[in-house]
């Protein structure tokens, strides 16, 4: 099957008239890349969207922490069973590790988003202090706050920063340029598009805000091509030994999350990888099991169509 750029920017298009300033995509096929944009640069001026642009990824930093995680248990240097009060003390549930990994725990869905707008941003502790705890282990229910719970978790365990470990382990081995943990830093550096919310029928600039209380859970920035090449990394044996990364493949309770990575079906096989949403960003990351198929794509939606347009645009883009 050859790749073509045809079907998919057309997609993209349809993305931007839906209601988003910009969409940005890299798309790897057997050996080939193609990067594509559509939009603009910013809402009222002409300059287009740049194809190697820069975006807030969301809820894909799970897929960074949870890589981290698995490299410590098989470093013997945490275990999959262990309870967060043997890590965290008597502040946390009595849940573990392996819990927090594939949303099991039983921590609501914090809305992290709520937390990184204007005003003070509450810090991931506060967060955690939140939620309340339903049964652990009995049902599936995304939780950011289980995220930001593991990077405690791995700086209890290592003495350092989690922002720290995902540098060193994953970002500079692989080269990540765009790449970026969490900092109070409003910007976003590098070529990229604006992010935008609509609130009370006007279009806000939401570019700027500080990242730091989505932490773990949702706090890095990074670009389709770094995207890319992390899973196919993760995917092809490059950060984990085959142990953990089956761990992160094998489906869990409701069979659409595995520990770290979201699993979807396609008439193509299986697709490994992760969605994430951020105020005025919204990131999609999914790849074939064996890195030959992969497709990063970013848009800035000021509108809910937007989100309709960008589920057709994966299924043409990397289930066609």
């Amino acid at each position: 099957m050859r790749v073509t750029t045809a079907p998919l920017q057309p997609e993209l298009d349809r993305i931007v008239a839906a209601g988003a300033g910009a969409v940005i995509a890299e798309l790897r096929w057997d050996g080939r890349t193609t990067r594509l944009a559509s939009g603009v640069i910013e809402l009222g001026r002409p300059r287009r969207a740049p194809v190697n642009g820069r975006f807030r990824i969301g809820g894909v930093t799970e897929a960074f922490t949870a890589t981290v995680v698995l490299q410590l248990v098989a470093e013997g240097r945490l275990g999959l069973d262990d309870p967060l009060g043997a890590h965290l003390g008597n502040a946390v549930p009595d849940i573990t590790v392996r819990h927090l990994l594939g949303h099991t725990g039983g921590l609501p869905e914090n809305t992290v988003a709520e937390h990184t707008g204007p005003g003070r941003p509450r810090r991931a502790r506060e967060l955690v202090d939140l939620a309340v705890l339903s049964a652990p282990g009995t049902r599936y229910a995304h939780s950011a706050t289980g995220y930001l719970l593991l990077g405690m978790v791995i700086e209890e365990v290592t003495g350092r920063p989690y922002t720290r470990e995902i540098t060193d382990r994953i970002i500079k081995p692989l080269k990540l340029t765009a790449t970026r943990t969490p900092t109070s830093s409003t910007a976003i550096n590098g070529p990229h598009a604006r992010g935008y919310l609509m609130t009370g029928g006007r279009i806000r600039d939401v570019t700027r805000l500080d990242p730091t209380a989505a932490g773990a859970a949702g706090g890095m920035m990074s670009s389709a091509a770094d995207l890319n090449t992390f899973f196919h990394a993760l995917l092809t044996g490059g950060l984990l030994p085959p142990v953990e990364l089956a761990l992160m493949k094998t489906p869990g309770i409701g069979g659409a999350h595995g520990l770290g990575l979201e699993i979807a079906g396609s008439p193509c096989g299986t697709a490994y990888g992760h969605r994430g949403a951020i105020l005025g960003y919204t990131t999609l990351s999914f790849h074939s099991s064996d890195g030959a198929r992969q497709l990063s794509l970013s848009m800035t939606p000021y509108d809910d169509a937007a989100h309709a347009a960008l589920q057709a645009a994966l299924t043409t883009g990397f289930w066609s």
